[in-house]
């Protein structure tokens, strides 16, 4: 079965496979095969199982799983405690699945749904330690690696952590109460 080609989604394609197979499963560029055996226990050979391994294991369904890195974007809000000011981020990062076994287990098919959490609660750990009043202070921080260089967490991780100020924060309050 072939599934959708998202690309937030780390399980590329689902297999049933023969009682007896007659062949080894194709490789697949940048991602690794995680065995499901007929007696619900999860594999995750260096390599693949080699033809005999597959006769003696005798595996049921065979996962691949995308294990190369990818690079993404997101937004992330903070708050300096000292001035309550938010200022909004921009967040690059690299991801890459570095437990595929987990992630099977797991039934992790959107990095996204989790990512933002991990990777957010890093970031707002790392920019507690920094001093700042408003977003060009916080700007200076980032610029001096301030963020974290990793973050591993739920067969994930995230790498090349950089952050930009979207916004400084400094804007005068919205008249919310006009009507116009």
């Amino acid at each position: 079965m072939l599934l959708p080609g998202d690309e937030n989604n780390p399980i590329l394609h689902i297999e049933e496979l023969p009682r007896f197979p007659w062949r080894r499963p194709a490789r697949v560029p940048g991602a690794v095969h995680v065995y499901l055996s007929r007696g619900d226990r999860f594999f995750w050979p260096a390599g693949g199982f080699t033809l005999g391994e597959l006769w003696l294991i005798r595996p049921s369904r065979l996962y691949v799983v995308d294990a190369a890195p990818h690079d993404s974007q997101m937004h992330h809000d903070v708050t300096s405690t000292s001035t309550g000011t938010t200022v909004s981020l921009l967040v690059s990062f690299c991801w890459r699945i570095v437990d595929p076994r987990f992630v099977v287990e797991s039934h992790l098919v959107d990095v996204m749904a989790v990512l933002p959490h991990h990777l957010g609660a890093a970031i707002d750990a790392a920019v507690g330690k920094v001093a700042w009043q408003d977003g060009t202070q916080l700007d200076r921080a980032l610029r001096s690696e301030a963020l974290p260089t990793w973050v591993r967490a739920d067969g994930l991780e995230v790498s090349s952590i950089r952050g930009t100020v979207v916004s400084l924060g400094e804007e005068p309050p919205a008249m919310a109460g006009i009507d116009g």
